[in-house]
């Protein structure tokens, strides 16, 4: 009895099987139309029309602005917040990286300055980490702040044949 019991107590989160919390990911997206004029903000649908895009105007109000196809030249999707984790993970990777390799320097014979092995050795790793901390994070910037250029140049049947891609980076997928 006990064992079923304890069973079942075992395999009852697996029997209730929740659902993961959806994500939404948002996208800043970047439409140049044929007159020169960029409309900023979110994809939040698109249509066989146009580009529907939420523009922030100020935090109690949000507006949508609809983009019609023969007048888009241009559309840059890029993901928001990308840069800050692109800094993180590249500083990150490259700390690591810089003080692997400030341990793998090798340590001078004499020092007259620093007379003790440990101190140098430590120089080396603190270099190595502060150099590749910053260029690690610097590369993870720019890998992680590129932006999708689609361009439309005002052609309903460029649109119709880049659509599927413009629906991955909206708010309303369907």
């Amino acid at each position: 009895m006990k064992k079923n019991l304890f069973s079942l107590l075992l395999f009852l989160p697996c029997m209730l099987e929740a659902q993961p919390p959806t994500t939404i990911k948002y996208y800043r997206c970047v439409v140049v139309q044929l007159n020169g004029t960029k409309v900023v903000g979110e994809i939040y649908k698109t249509a066989d029309s146009g580009i529907s895009i939420l523009r922030n105007s100020s935090p109690q109000r949000v507006d949508t602005v609809h983009a019609p196809v023969n007048n888009i030249d241009i559309i840059k999707i890029r993901r928001k917040g990308n840069t800050g984790k692109g800094w993180f993970y590249g500083g990150l990777a490259g700390g690591v990286t810089g003080t692997v390799i400030g341990l793998m320097i090798p340590l001078k014979q004499t020092n007259f300055i620093l007379p003790h092995r440990a101190f140098e050795q430590t120089g080396n790793v603190l270099a190595g980490l502060g150099i590749g901390a910053i260029s690690g994070g610097l590369l993870g910037v720019l890998i992680s702040s590129a932006s999708i250029k689609i361009r439309v140049h005002g052609n309903k049947k460029v649109y119709g044949d880049k659509r599927k891609a413009i629906i991955r980076y909206s708010l309303m997928q369907k």
